[in-house]
């Protein structure tokens, strides 16, 4: 990925150094829509505890564990829109499975080797499929 350094133009600076942040903030969103970047999305995770049903210590223990990413803005946690999927898997293994936090980790892990296993499998078998022709 490369990345582009513009020059502020001079007009600017004064309103850079008033909203700094809100400003910078505005200006990378219009440079990522410029080059067609796609912007992340978070969700709150109050909402998400409140939509799912779980507590929001459970999703804090996640976090805590490595198991999802959480984002923090100004004193209020996040949870991006891309590992919701996956949080949600999370959250179905402890409740409808009745699985402990150290066995969900376990369980994720797992099936990430699992996922490999069968990634590795696929390219050698392109790769017999190749020489075999």
């Amino acid at each position: 990925m490369e990345i582009y350094i513009l020059p502020i133009p001079y007009k600017y600076r004064s309103i850079l150094l008033k909203k700094k942040k809100l400003y910078l903030r505005n200006w990378l969103h219009s440079l990522l829509k410029i080059f067609g970047m796609p912007t992340e999305q978070l969700i709150l995770t109050d909402t998400f505890c409140n939509s799912h049903n779980v507590d929001y210590s459970f999703i804090r223990s996640l976090y805590e564990n490595g198991l999802i990413e959480i984002t923090t803005r100004e004193e209020k946690t996040f949870i991006p829109e891309s590992s919701l999927e996956f949080t949600e898997k999370l959250i179905r293994l402890h409740n409808d499975l009745k699985i402990n936090l150290e066995g969900v980790a376990v369980v994720t892990y797992l099936l990430e080797q699992l996922n490999h296993q069968q990634q590795e499998i696929l390219t050698l078998q392109n790769r017999l499929r190749f020489y075999e022709t």
